[in-house]
């Protein structure tokens, strides 16, 4: 970032429509999830970004800073609400699985922004445990 400051972005790419130019849901987090398999995660929810930035590494336009790609796993579901969100990622040969919730609202009563991430169950969201 231009004033030294850093961070990830963890993005979740929700719709795989090849026309969804803003399919990437958003956060901000201190730590990498892919560090954090069995622990909470905390991030602010920023806006959706292109799926371009799967793949892009290089500076921002406009002296935003500079992106560099330090992981990657694959979606294996993702059930949003306003209110909640259940995502499971393949991260190497593990399923990692949190449940996320709302920690406080924006300013003005905008939408949730701080959000906190709960380790669970590594099913993936909407499929049976086959117990």
């Amino acid at each position: 970032m231009p004033d030294g400051s850093w961070h990830y972005d963890w993005m979740l790419e929700w719709d795989s429509t090849p026309d969804a130019e803003r399919a990437l849901v958003s956060f901000r987090v201190s730590v990498r999830p892919d560090e954090r398999v069995g622990m909470a995660i905390e991030g602010e929810r920023i806006g959706a970004h292109r799926r371009v930035y799967l793949e892009f590494e290089g500076d921002v336009s406009g002296g935003r800073g500079r992106v560099v790609r330090v992981a990657r796993g694959d979606l294996v579901g993702l059930i949003m609400s306003d209110d909640s969100i259940d995502v499971a990622l393949r991260i190497g040969r593990a399923v990692a699985r949190w449940q996320g919730s709302p920690m406080g609202r924006g300013s003005a009563g905008g939408g949730p922004v701080w959000w906190r991430f709960e380790p669970v169950d590594p099913v993936a969201p909407g499929r049976a445990s086959g117990a």
